[in-house]
């Protein structure tokens, strides 16, 4: 990927000849649809953006640029994280600010997209690590809150449960253990589940991993827009470690992502800290060892462009006896409705909501298929 050199500063965090104490700002995020959401303050105006450690730059669409008054001077090539690669124009941001703290940063560079890719998630933009390449970032998923820090001094938690980055750079390519081989992985808030794994890394580590099966998978959206659907295989990682924590029962999907990503799904075990300036990941566990629970289905469900419901991410045809594409005629007895596409993405369809255990008829190439959707309340609790 091209880089660029970009120059911004956290205004008065990094003068410690002058202050005495690190300056610090604490603020709440809210998860839509897997997505990191938080409130900023852009040029003055108040916006909603995705925190996506996952991403290099800070990202706008061409009509919030508009509105906020920026111009676009430059461009730059990106890779997102479905590992398509664009060209976008770049504007300056005159400041950035987080409301309710002392958190002020100024004169950074933005891309600018043509379309919102993210509008789904009501967000205007995206913030990536680039902002925060000299500070420290604290995300508890306990209090869903985040705190950023300037970094005249270290963060308090123990060095024995961090490990220092694996890539050079800005971006927290942390250290991960699959079946006691490392691997290095991208800790990425932009993703919200626990782990995806990167094509590569699959054919290189696959002695050691167990495929559970093999189908088609729904494209997921980066800033280039929605990917292709892949061919990919679901893999059992028995043995599963970040820093000093251990994990099994990890299940996880293979991508053609430039990295393997640790997402969102990590913070429901623990705390993580990021100190950029010192390629520093901390990993603090409410429990040393974890399980996860396995994937409840084969079968991912979407809604197209007509607002159909209809099959995706088959994990085993054979069995099940339907295909990407099939489309559903009813859910537990009743006829199905047209969908909102991004409300099914961000809060789910309601119908397979009401049960743990729901029948799905299914249109096929051979007739209708009477099949199981199983939904886990669990997963929608407050933590």
């Amino acid at each position: 990927m091209k880089t660029l050199l970009f120059l911004f500063c956290l205004s008065l965090a990094f003068l410690p000849s002058l202050l005495a104490q690190q300056l610090s700002g604490t603020f709440p995020y809210e998860l839509v649809g897997g997505k990191m959401v938080v409130t900023v303050e852009v040029n003055g105006s108040p916006r909603r953006v995705i925190f996506d450690t996952g991403a290099f730059n800070c990202s706008f669409s061409r009509e919030v640029a508009r509105e906020l008054g920026l111009q676009d001077t430059l461009r730059q090539v990106v890779t997102d994280v479905n590992n398509n690669r664009s060209e976008y124009r770049m504007a300056v941001l005159d400041r950035l600010a987080f409301p309710g703290t002392p958190l002020v940063f100024r004169g950074f560079r933005a891309l600018v997209t043509d379309t919102n890719p993210f509008v789904c998630f009501g967000a205007d933009g995206l913030i990536g690590s680039e902002l925060l390449s000299r500070a420290i970032l604290v995300i508890d998923g306990e209090t869903r809150t985040v705190t950023i820090t300037s970094a005249e001094q270290p963060p308090r938690a123990s060095l024995r449960v961090s490990r220092g980055f694996m890539k050079a750079g800005v971006m927290p390519v942390i250290e991960t253990t699959w079946n006691g081989e490392v691997v290095p992985a991208l800790f990425d808030t932009g993703y919200g589940g626990f782990l995806l794994i990167r094509n590569e890394d699959y054919g290189e580590h696959a002695a050691s991993l167990r495929v559970v099966a093999e189908g088609v998978m729904e494209g997921s959206f980066g800033l280039s827009g929605k990917s292709a659907d892949e061919h990919t295989y679901r893999v059992a990682v028995d043995n599963f470690g970040v820093n000093t924590a251990r994990f099994t029962g990890v299940v996880a999907e293979t991508s053609s992502a430039p990295y393997s990503l640790v997402g969102m799904k990590l913070l429901d075990f623990g705390k993580v800290t990021i100190d950029y300036p010192r390629q520093r990941f901390y990993f603090e566990p409410r429990e040393r060892e974890n399980e996860l629970e396995a994937p409840l289905n084969d079968f991912g469900l979407k809604v197209d462009e007509g607002g159909d419901l209809v099959v995706t991410s088959v994990w085993n045809t054979e069995t099940s006896g339907i295909k990407a594409g099939d489309r559903v005629l009813k859910i537990n007895g009743d006829p199905v409705k047209k969908y909102d596409f991004c409300e099914s993405i961000t809060t789910g369809i309601p119908e397979l909501q009401r049960k743990a255990k729901n029948v799905l008829e299914v249109e096929t190439a051979d007739g209708i298929k009477n099949v199981i959707y199983r939904y886990n309340k669990k997963k929608d609790k407050k933590r």
